[in-house]
């Protein structure tokens, strides 16, 4: 309705004052022909005032005829009303023109290009492919495809997984995400160490090529030597080898959270306010007289609906509702504090577990810290390949 109001505001629209016996008759016809009125607004029995848009306002001719009804213009209101009654001011409808151009120029291209997500990539690596493919400061915004540049851009550069471009205003941002880091081979005829990518306890071993220097039912820690690639000869002397194979451990996952057992919880009162803005062109028009928020307590939510007008720069309207909250007293029992530990000490847990790992044991335990507070610590008990390669620096 918002966004209808604002179109009409732009289009212009009358404010008419409708005498007669039939009123709802009236209304009823508007509505049966297709004819949009709104803000209708009883005078008396006989006399209503409504809102209506210019070319609905020329067809209602029948309608006025047939119920007997008088419409007489109230008000004028709207873009081009105002723009006919400045008309004969043409430096300021010239200086008007000149600034809607200006701000649609700068508004039109690229101002910034923003790039969040990336940790070993290089921005300046991502900057460099962006602008190869035409998203760089000064271009203009119509001629980005977001779609053809995210394509583009998972092809040139192999290390990300995923890529986002998104406009908002006349600011491009990037979002990328990173592919998980994979040891690079080493190659057979290099000399090689069997070290342990994780601490654990050795089950089962199957070296194809080495020297072992653990056994079954040893306990080692992450960065230990498994196998050798230094080799003993039988008659004495040694030779480096290229050793690989798998060495199978059980491995421990652990995470540990703490629970009150007595908390304050926000609770929502049913009540909200909300806080509209329009922005055009990076000028951002606020709907509202005080930015004073009237609640103490509240939640916050924020959107954004953008509407594209062809060949003109898009409208975005942005909308802050804060709902009102009030803060309750709320005990938790132990078994509650329980069901939220398993919750979110699982999903830590499941974060960093590796996906060829498999889970032999899932187990949970707690304790008071103090009478109000409990610690739960959750343990996966898994079983993995820890063996991971390593170069053997020859001199």
């Amino acid at each position: 309705m918002f966004l209808l109001k604002l179109i009409n505001y732009i289009k212009g629209y009358l404010l008419i004052t409708v005498d007669g016996y039939f009123l709802e008759r009236f209304i009823n016809m508007c509505i049966r022909n297709n004819i949009f009125i709104w803000d209708i607004h009883k005078m008396s029995s006989s006399q209503m005032r409504v809102k209506i848009s210019v070319k609905a306002f020329r067809q209602i001719r029948p309608i006025t005829k047939r119920t007997k009804s008088r419409v007489r213009i109230y008000r004028r209101r709207g873009v081009p009303f105002i723009l006919h009654k400045y008309r004969k001011r043409r430096g300021l409808l010239i200086g008007l023109c000149l600034f809607l151009a200006i701000m649609w120029y700068f508004t039109a291209f690229v101002s910034g290009v923003e790039i969040n997500g990336n940790e070993i990539v290089e921005t300046a690596v991502i900057e460099q492919h962006l602008a190869e493919f035409g998203v760089r400061n000064g271009r203009m915004l119509r001629n980005i495809d977001s779609r053809s540049v995210e394509n583009q851009m998972m092809t040139a550069i192999p290390e990300l997984s995923w890529v986002a471009v998104n406009i908002q205003g006349s600011k491009v941002f990037v979002e990328v995400q990173e592919r998980a880091v994979i040891p690079p081979r080493i190659p057979v005829d290099v000399p090689a160490n069997i070290i342990a990518s994780r601490s654990g306890l050795i089950e089962s071993m199957n070296i194809r090529n080495g020297q072992s220097v653990v056994s079954i039912d040893d306990s080692v820690s992450e960065g230990d030597l498994l196998v050798s690639g230094i080799a003993d000869f039988a008659g004495g002397g040694a030779r480096f080898v290229h050793s690989f194979g798998e060495v199978f451990a059980r491995t421990w996952y652990e995470a540990t959270a703490e629970f009150p057992l007595n908390f304050e919880e926000r609770v929502n009162t049913g009540r909200e306010r909300n806080k509209r803005s329009i922005r055009f062109m990076n000028l951002q028009i606020n709907l509202y007289i005080s930015r004073r928020i009237p609640y103490t307590v509240y939640e916050r939510t924020r959107t954004i609906d953008v509407y594209r007008i062809p060949f003109l720069p898009h409208v975005e309207i942005l909308s802050n509702t804060f709902s009102e909250q009030k803060i309750v007293p709320t005990e938790r029992t132990l078994e509650d504090i329980l069901i939220l530990a398993d919750f979110e000490l699982r999903s830590q847990i499941e974060r960093e577990l590796p996906l060829d790992v498999e889970v032999l044991e899932v187990s949970m335990t707690y304790e008071f810290v103090t009478p109000e507070l409990v610690r739960v610590t959750m343990v996966y008990t898994c079983r993995e390949n820890i063996a991971r390669q390593v170069l053997i620096e020859v001199e």
